[in-house]
């Protein structure tokens, strides 16, 4: 055991006792044992679901997260270190299990955020008790907008930012636009931010679905879709209701016919359909091939395969290895030039836009700078 992990938990000197018998002040030297105890490990929340239409995402998110974690030899700051992985039911669900971690396991962070809905309610227990919070997954701009405050930190960029880096190309298209998104913060914020670009460019909206999360059968809304004719349909759907939607898209001939988009996909969400039913244009946040990859965000194939029989690596087990990553830099001392005093949460401010609440702690500062220029 080193000795810099070992810390005492009583020690006495020497004591005089009195001879009240004798009446006379005699010096006793106690010698009482030394006791250690290991130091005890630096804990990390991670808020993951482990069920519902998100999981299959989820999971690849908490590999990458205990993977970066292996690959730091279990350790932070010289000391060990542990993730402490609990579930995300539901948004009341999420929030109750960080309040857990932060009160019960002690935790110094806490990572999640799997679903926007979830994200917001753990980010506003991680803002009431100060724990720095990193988001790796939700996409809501109200995470960094009305809901920011300076413990939070995302690495997805907010639904605005890769709205607009679509219109270009969507335009192209053609301006008359059919949403189907799903019914929660992420779902929403699509439909609000394209419908906002689709009024500045002159184009219509020639159909609006609000599809309740969970969704096995999309047969209704693929009708609706097919009688109203769109250049384009803007997806909004999440996980597995993505991946069913995708399929019966298929089966009803309509893949080939009108153009589908969403942003801010999975891998895992299309792997699900089987790249014969995958049609469409998607935003995704890394992809392992890109060959302009820094070379910090470039895969490591041989560990991260390495204890599972598992497809490529994919854009959430990036997130997982790359928020890890991002924690540990943060304990590093700030660079004068990134050490401010405030900073504001707005938007657009980084390289990819995607400006995160940022602490007024220097140190925290420059762990989004840092990941922020790589």
């Amino acid at each position: 055991m080193d000795q810099d992990q070992i810390q005492p938990v009583f020690t006495t000197g020497r004591r005089r006792l009195l001879g009240a018998a004798a009446g006379v002040a005699t010096g006793c030297a106690l010698a009482m044992p030394h006791i250690a105890r290991a130091a005890a490990p630096i804990r990390i929340g991670l808020l993951q679901a482990k069920e519902g239409s998100i999981a299959v995402q989820a999971e690849y998110l908490q590999r990458g997260t205990f993977l970066a974690l292996e690959q730091m030899n279990n350790q932070l700051l010289g000391q060990p270190a542990e993730i402490v992985w609990v579930d995300e039911p539901s948004a009341q669900g999420a929030a109750q299990n960080a309040l857990q971690l932060i009160q019960q396991n002690n935790v110094v962070a806490l990572l999640g955020g799997s679903l926007s809905s979830n994200a917001l309610a753990e980010e506003a227990v991680a803002g009431q008790h100060k724990i720095p919070f990193m988001i790796n997954n939700a996409a809501a701009e109200e995470i960094t907008g009305a809901k920011c405050n300076p413990y939070t930190f995302r690495l997805q960029p907010p639904v605005p930012v890769q709205a607009a880096a679509m219109l270009p190309y969507l335009q192209s298209i053609g301006k008359r636009w059919y949403f189907l998104t799903s019914a929660y913060a992420f779902g929403q914020d699509i439909a609000a931010s394209f419908k906002t670009l689709l009024k500045g460019i002159g184009g219509t909206v020639v159909g609006d679905d609000s599809v309740p999360m969970g969704s096995s059968d999309f047969s209704s809304y693929i009708l609706k879709i097919r009688e109203a004719k769109p250049d384009l349909v803007i997806g909004g759907l999440t996980s597995a209701d993505l991946s069913n939607f995708l399929k019966q898209w298929k089966q009803f001939g309509l893949a080939d016919k009108i153009p589908f988009t969403e942003i801010a996909v999975g891998d895992t969400d299309l792997w699900a359909v089987g790249k014969e039913n995958v049609a469409g244009t998607y935003t995704t946040l890394w992809y392992y091939k890109d060959p302009n990859n820094s070379p910090p965000t470039r895969p490591s194939p041989p560990p991260s395969r390495r204890n599972t029989a598992s497809p490529p690596p994919t854009k959430p087990g990036w997130a997982g290895i790359r928020r890890r990553s991002c924690s540990r830099r943060s304990t590093r001392p700030a660079p004068p030039t990134l050490t401010r005093s405030s900073m504001p949460c707005r938007t657009g401010r980084s390289r990819m836009a995607a400006s995160p609440c940022i602490s007024t702690n220097g140190t925290t500062s420059w762990c989004i700078a840092s990941w922020l220029s790589g």
